[in-house]
């Protein structure tokens, strides 16, 4: 979570820079498949999903190696939030992405660093990270059947991650 708190806003800032009007159509049409997982209860895809739009977020940028690092650390700290969330709803604060993404739309590069900034601060304060003795889940459980697709800047063609 550390490095994706020192990487992530620096690329929200570069994707306010970079969105085209069909980077921020696909950013909130991603939002509203989120809010129905949510909504639905699905607490895998509703993880899932959150990822996958810090993904989107980096892929607008188009530079293929942070790109990389972002999903890298995505894949690494959703198994932390599988395991660790302890608050009632099932991810992030509900508005956290769409106000992410108004700032986005408005090329607004130090807004959308700061609500990337604040979003991540706000994950991790969600997490709770003290040691547990036993789970009535295992993590293989918890992200069973859970595949996130990634548009691969570079070859532009698409790639199921697990």
């Amino acid at each position: 979570m550390e490095a994706r708190q020192l990487i992530e806003p620096h690329v929200a800032g570069l994707a306010a820079n970079h969105a085209s009007a069909s980077d921020v159509r696909r950013l909130r049409g991603h939002i509203s498949e989120e809010a129905a997982a949510a909504e639905s209860g699905d607490r895998r895809r509703s993880v899932a999903l959150s990822g996958m739009f810090q993904i989107a977020i980096a892929e607008i940028v188009d530079q293929p190696v942070l790109a990389s690092f972002v999903k890298e650390l995505i894949t690494r700290s959703a198994l932390t939030v599988a395991l660790y969330w302890k608050r009632s709803a099932i991810t992030c604060e509900p508005l956290a992405h769409a106000d992410l993404i108004e700032a986005i739309a408005a090329g607004d590069s130090a807004q959308a660093s700061k609500m990337m900034s604040e979003h991540l601060a706000d994950i991790v304060s969600g997490l709770e990270l003290s040691e547990r003795k036993g789970t009535d889940r295992s993590s293989a459980e918890l992200l069973a059947g859970v595949e996130v697709e990634v548009q691969l800047p570079i070859r532009g063609r698409k790639s199921p991650h697990p």
